[in-house]
């Protein structure tokens, strides 16, 4: 799977803020709502 540009800089901009993101799995990792 190729991540776009857009999609690189909203991974970016999520980590940024400190919430985990897995590309690899293609999710969001939510651990203050322990949504995985």
């Amino acid at each position: 799977m190729t991540f776009s540009d857009r999609m690189i800089e909203l991974a970016i901009a999520i980590k940024a803020a400190g919430v985990p993101w897995q590309p690899s799995a293609g999710h969001y990792v939510l651990d203050r709502d322990g949504v995985v």
